[in-house]
Order: C-alpha cells, then structure tokens, then sequence
C-alpha cells in the first residue's frame, strides 16, 4: 500500500480508526488511549491527508464533526438534566473533559489543520475571497457554544452569583468549581485570528457586565445597613475589611482581568457614595486628638481626586496647629525665644511626620503637604512675633548654638541639632535675611574669639551650601579664609623689632576683606589711641605695606578689644574693655588732682595707686577731646563704664540721666572701691549690645542687597534671551530669585523701569510689552 495512493477501502478502514480513537479521547473515564494507538493516529491522519485523490480529507472532517455533535449532544443532555445545584460542577466536569480531548484530536488532527493553512496561502494568492478551514478545536468549541452554552449561560450566571454570595456571606460554597467554570467562559474562545479583546468578549458580555451590576445592588443594601446601625468609624473599619475580603474573593474565584474593575464598585459603592460622612470623620479625627486607626482607614478607602479634600484637611489642621503653638511662645525673654522657636517648629515637624508615616505610609503627596503646610507656619507672622523674622529667630539659635557658652556635646549632637536646624531653615522664604544676621553674628563669634570651634562652624556652613549652593556660603568661607591668614600675618609681625625690640609682643591683628564681612553696617568714629597703642598701629602699617603692596587698611576700632589691668582698688582686677573704652580709661593714668596723681590702669606694664590718695576724677569735656571720639561714641562709652561702676559720677548721690546726651561739665571719677566677685570682668557686653537702629540699618541693608540683586537677574535674563515679553520677564526673575527670597512684582516692575531709564532695555516700538536687551 502506497501512502500516496491508498484505495477507497483502505482509506475507510484508516478513517475507521482515527474515529475510534477519537471516540475514547472523548471518554476518558471509559476508555484509555495507548501509545501505540495514539501513534498510529498521526500515521493515520497523514496517510489520508496524503492521498493523491484529495477528496479524503472533507470526508473525514466530516465524519470528525458528526462525532463531535453526537458527543456534544450527550453532554448536552447530562448537563441540562443535572439537579441545579448540581449544574456548575456537571458544566465544569463536562467542559474540562470535553476541552482537554478536543486539544488532544486537533493535536492529532495536526496535518488536516496543516493541509487548510496551505490551501488558505493558495487562496490568498490568488485573490479568492474564501475563509479557511476551521481548526478541530475550533469545530468543536463552537458547536459546544451554540449547543451547550448558549442554552445554559443564564442558569450558569445565576449559579455563579449564588456561589459568590454565599462566600460573601461568609457560608460555605464551592468557589474552586465557580473559578474553573468562570475561566472556561475565556478558554472556549479559541479562534486563532480574534484579538486579546475578542477573546474576553464573551466574558465580559455574558458574566462580568452582569456580575458587576449584581455587586453594585449587593453592595448598596449592606452599605444602608452598615450606615444605620453603626457609627462612622465601625463604619470605616467594616468596609475596609470589606474592601480586602472582596480583593481576596477576586483573586480566588474571578479572572486577573476583573479583580480592578470589582474592587472600583465596591469601592465606589461603600466609599466613594459616602465620602462626604467620611471626610467628615477624617475632620473629626483630629479633635481634639489625632487617631491614627481612624486615619488610616479614611486614607486607605479615600482613592482618586476626593484624597485631595483629605490632604486640604489634613494641611489645614497642620497650619492651626502650628501657629497656635507659635503664638503661645513667650517673646519676653529675648534670650529664649529663638530656642523655644526652633524647638516648636521642630517638634511640630517631627510629630506630624510620624503621623503621616503611621497613618498614611508615607504618601509622596502627604509628605510634600506636610513641607507646604510647615513652609506657611514658618513664613506666618502670629502677633505675638509680628516683628521678628524666623530668620532672625534661626541666626540666633544658631549663634547660641556655636558659641563657646554653648553646652552640646560632641560631633554627633551638634550635627543632629544643625540638621534639625538646617531642615526649618528650608522653609524659610527670606534666606537673604538669614544670612545677613548670620554673617553678622559668625563675624561676632570670629572677631571675639567666641566660636565653639572652628569644626563646628565649617559644619554648619557645608550644611548651607548644600541647601543653597556655594554662592551662598562664598562669603562665609572668606571669612575663615581671612581668620587663617590673620594669624599667619601675625606670627610674622610678632617676630619684627624696631631698634632691637620686639613691637608685635601682645598686639595682634586681624585683616578682613570688606566685601566679606559686614562690617560696614556699623557706624565707624575716630579715636585718638594712647602713644604707645597708637606707635603699634603705625608698626603694623609699615609691616603690612612691605608684604601686601597697594592695599589700604581702614582700622575698625569699635570692635577693637584691650586687656587692662587695674590696680587702683583693693583688690587687682583684669578688665576686658573695647578701644574705646581703654582710650578713656587710660586717660585716669595722667589726670592730676589736687590730692596727688595715681597710675592706676595699665595695659603694658602695672602701676600701683598710693593707698589713701585722693579720687582721680576727669571732665566729660576733656575726654571727648582728647580721645577725639564723637558725642554719640562718647555717650555710649562712658554710659557703659558708668554701668560697670568702674566710673561714677562725682557728687554725693549724682547719677548720669537715663536719657538724652551727658553734659561736657560732668565730672567722672575713677570708682576706688570698685568690687567683684570675678577677677577677670568683661566690661564690653555693654556697649556691644544690638541697639533698634542697627537692626534697622539691617533692613535697609537688605532691601539694598534685594534691589542689586533683581537688576542683576534681569540683567541676566535680558542678555541671554535679547527679546523677551514683559510678563515673561517677571516670571523669569521671580524664579531666580525664589532661592534667596520672595519678591514682589512691584520691585520688579521698578527694576525694569530703572534699567529702561539707564538705557539697560528699552521697549519695542511696535509692541510695549516686548523688551529689548541694549549690548
């Protein structure tokens, strides 16, 4: 027998046999297919298939089909007379039966399917409008659809519900029976040329439509229920366990394709349909304590655009919060406050990013809320600190913190508190005012010698510049450059000698670049120092000249400081004065008295007074002369050393007034009896105490620095886009000034007319609202 050309008979014969074998694989329970038989399948379909007639294959597709409607009609007929409870697991063993076979004939019927896509190529290329041959598979879920689905899909849907009810009821049903009848809905689409969406058609239109609908009704009773019989919170955790049991069920029973659009329902049913009561409890919640269960399940259930209303809630609350604590600080004790202030702000920052990473896991959009709403608390101005700046505030806290006096401990505190410091700084809209008062008080610290450590400074200033860049701290780091190359200088002027004696013994100086330091917002005034501190300042003149040509020396010395030894009370003290101050007390080492004349002060070598020797007493009139200081700087020095009590003023009970300027006929006498517990008394706290004016010289100082710097920014701006429309140009320079600090638009509007003005920019003839950069 040729495979090529078998005969009639033999072809029936062959026929015969694959339909034997096809009818066991229909019945696998009754029935079982060996090896060898399903081998000779395949060699059986291909010796058909083969056939030079070509007539055989039609006829044993035939037959195939008439087999597969006799079997389909047997199922038909067990599942339809099958109990109704009894339908789904009857629909299921059927099916799964049923599928498993027709994947194991078209397997085997592989060549007749091969034979079909040949012809189909044919067909194609030759134009012929002709549909291919169906697949066996695709045979026999059809004809499973027309006459088993169809008649049953209803009492299927129905069966399936009750199933899904009852797990939701939480009684016992048999959900893995409902799971592999709801897959088989998907699985009897087998058509090889329908889309992924084709594929899912029948399911969505025969189960999960309807199934949604029928969760949306189950849904909207028990939330009515839920709603009458417990209070909001029992509501809230009633339906997030709601929420994850139907999340649970999805996953178990339904296809991966509807678990979302389920969970969307029942969400929108149970939360979405009552989020005004809920956002009316997450309101609640706060008061007058925060729960965080309660939080947690608002923000869990709440999805979408309403989780703005909580965010809108949850930031309000923040804000009351934070400006209640803020206008409860006690701004009495100047000293404190700037303390207690950053230790609110703090503790406020720290309490409510615990909460939002206890109750709401941290959400990006709630931890960017929480910057928002702590950016509003530091920026507001309650009335009790109305007139104080939170840059202020911070600079000071800040000085506290890095002075000697300061009681932190080692590295590890002082980098926590400068982060804690540093992370309020952030929010801080006028920077520039930060870092005037901070430059100002880091020049105090630097100048006096008062700076906890040169460490600590440097890792405070690294702290800024990561937060606002290095043109920020340029300023700062010159100062300590400055400092380094002060003590440098002076170690060299310590070892020079005039006529064999060494000038720079006890005498040091520091040289500070005036564009660094502020040191120009305080008014400077002449002195006229004693001979011997004045040759030392012409010594360091001439040395200063021969190492640095061309650079001029401006000498400050209102923050000068001298040790002065006196002797001319019971006891020797040691005082810590301005210059100032030394020039007028050294005065008292040349006045004469009609008693007798007593060196009492010293700041080279000590002197003794003569034990019993009349008070040495000196005019106001002769010290403003011959110390050539201003009335204004005459006033306050003497009024400090007055309050010291190192001075008084001659005349039993006379006292200097409380205001207005001291009368040049006032006579001062050196105090006799001085006394204090302390040898070492530092008489300059006085006199370098902050006055309104300089705080007032300060702001103007910083309007100035915000004028320069908005004309630069426009300037910038202007000359790298040459054209630019009017508005856009002031959307630009807020932008690069948003990092210092906020301007108003009507500064800016006045910088552009002075620029316009200075021929910086001139208007466009044809349109007044486009600018023109003039090279």
């Amino acid at each position: 027998m040729s495979l090529y050309n078998i005969t009639g008979a033999d072809c029936d014969k062959v026929s015969e046999s694959i339909l034997l074998t096809i009818k066991k694989l229909l019945k696998p329970r009754h029935n079982t297919v060996s090896k060898r038989e399903w081998q000779f399948m395949f060699a059986d379909v291909y010796k058909v298939c083969s056939a030079k007639s070509g007539k055989e294959i039609p006829t044993l597709r035939k037959h195939i089909t008439e087999l597969l409607l006799d079997h389909i009609n047997e199922l038909y007929d067990i599942v339809t007379n099958s109990p109704r409870m009894e339908l789904l697991r009857s629909y299921k063993t059927a099916f799964a039966e049923f599928y498993q076979a027709l994947i194991y004939i078209d397997t085997g019927c592989a060549e007749i399917n091969k034979r079909n896509k040949c012809q189909n190529r044919r067909i194609q290329y030759t134009l012929e409008e002709e549909e291919r041959e169906p697949t066996m598979l695709e045979v026999g879920m059809e004809h499973w659809m027309t006459r088993i689905y169809e008649t049953t899909k209803r009492a299927l849907f129905e069966e399936l519900c009750q199933v899904i009810k009852k797990d939701r009821d939480g009684e016992v049903s048999d959900v893995a029976t409902a799971k592999e009848v709801i897959e088989s809905y998907i699985k009897q689409v087998v058509k090889l040329e329908v889309s992924d969406c084709a594929r899912f058609a029948v399911y969505k239109r025969d189960f999960e439509g309807p199934f949604l609908e029928q969760t949306r009704e189950y849904y909207q009773r028990e939330a009515s229920i839920f709603v009458q019989s417990t209070t909001c919170s029992e509501y809230l955790e009633r339906i997030e366990s709601r929420l994850k049991e139907e999340v649970r069920r999805a996953q178990r029973v339904l296809h991966s394709v509807s678990e979302g659009v389920t969970y969307d329902v029942v969400q929108e049913v149970l939360v979405m349909d009552h989020a005004d009561m809920i956002e009316a409890e997450f309101k609640n919640v706060f008061l007058p304590e925060v729960v965080v269960p309660s939080l947690q399940h608002c923000y869990s259930l709440i999805r979408g655009g309403r989780r703005q209303t909580l965010l809108a809630i949850t930031q309000e609350h923040i804000i009351a919060k934070g400006v209640q604590k803020l206008s409860a600080l006690d701004t009495t004790d100047t000293s404190a406050l700037p303390g207690e202030y950053v230790n609110c702000v703090s503790q406020l920052y720290l309490q409510y990013k615990q909460l939002i990473g206890d109750a709401f896991a941290n959400d990006v959009d709630f931890v960017a809320m929480l910057d928002a709403a702590c950016r509003i608390i530091v920026n507001s101005h309650p009335r009790n600190l109305k007139a104080i700046h939170a840059s202020e505030l911070l600079a000071k806290y800040c000085d506290s913190l890095l002075k000697k006096s300061s009681k932190l401990g080692g590295d590890g505190e002082i980098d926590g508190i400068l982060s804690v410091l540093v992370n309020i700084f952030r929010y801080v809209d006028d920077k520039d005012v930060f870092q005037k008062n901070y430059s100002k008080l880091l020049a105090k610290r630097l100048i006096h010698n008062t700076s906890l450590s040169e460490e600590a400074e440097e890792l405070m200033i690294s702290k800024l510049k990561q937060c606002c860049g290095y043109e920020y701290t340029s300023k700062l780091q010159q100062m300590f450059t400055d400092m380094r190359l002060s003590s440098a200088l002076n170690s060299k002027f310590g070892q020079t000698e005039v006529g064999g004696v060494a000038v720079g013994n006890g005498f040091k100086v520091l040289v500070l670049q005036s564009g660094a330091w502020p040191l120009g917002m305080g008014a400077t005034s002449p002195l006229q120092l004693p001979p011997a501190q004045e040759q030392c300042l012409r010594h360091f003149e001439v040395f200063y000249e021969s190492q640095h040509s061309g650079r001029k020396l401006n000498w400050l010395h209102h923050l000068s400081t001298a040790e002065l030894m006196f002797r001319g009370a019971k006891q020797k003290y040691e005082f810590t004065v301005t210059a100032p101050q030394m020039a007028v007390l050294l005065l008292y080492n040349l006045a004469d008295t009609d008693a007798s004349a007593s060196d009492t002060l010293s700041s080279d070598t000590p002197s003794t007074a003569t034990a019993g020797s009349a008070p040495v007493s000196l005019v106001v009139g002769n010290i403003a002369a011959k110390t050539g200081l201003s009335k204004k700087e005459i006033d306050r020095t003497l009024r400090s050393l007055v309050l010291a009590k190192v001075l008084k003023v001659s005349g039993c009970g006379a006292s200097l007034c409380s205001s207005g300027d001291i009368a040049c006929s006032t006579r001062l006498v050196l105090n006799c009896d001085y006394s204090n517990k302390k040898r070492r008394v530092k008489l300059t706290g006085a006199i370098q105490r902050e006055t309104p004016q300089d705080a007032k010289k300060l702001q103007e100082a910083v309007l100035d620095d915000r004028k320069h710097f908005l004309l630069a920014a426009i300037v910038r701006v202007m000359k790298s886009r040459k054209v630019l429309q009017y508005n856009c140009l002031i959307d630009s320079t807020i932008h690069l000034a948003n990092a210092r600090f906020k301007p108003s638009i009507v500064s800016i509007k006045r910088c552009i007319e002075e620029l316009i003005d200075k021929q910086f920019l001139q208007r466009s003839v044809d349109n007044k609202q486009e600018l023109h950069y003039v090279a």
